[in-house]
């Protein structure tokens, strides 16, 4: 096993562009032979980097609260 790097995370949407209840890990850029080596059914787990996840609630809270001041 090797580890993925995930660049981003979005909702998945379906062929016409329409939200789903899917959720895609985008890969991170120049990990495609690792990407290669992985088949439909591959057993996977993952972890979150809890610092960064925490800054970016904070900084996500914080904006809101700015947004009731600023308007």
């Amino acid at each position: 096993g090797g580890q993925i790097a995930i660049a981003d995370t979005r909702k998945g949407k379906d062929a016409e562009g329409q939200p789903t209840n899917g959720i895609v890990h985008v890969p991170a850029p120049g990990q495609e032979a690792l990407l290669a080596t992985l088949t439909p059914g591959t057993a996977a787990s993952a972890r979150i980097d809890w610092e960064r996840r925490h800054q970016l609630m904070r900084t996500h809270t914080a904006l809101h609260a700015l947004c009731g001041v600023v308007w």
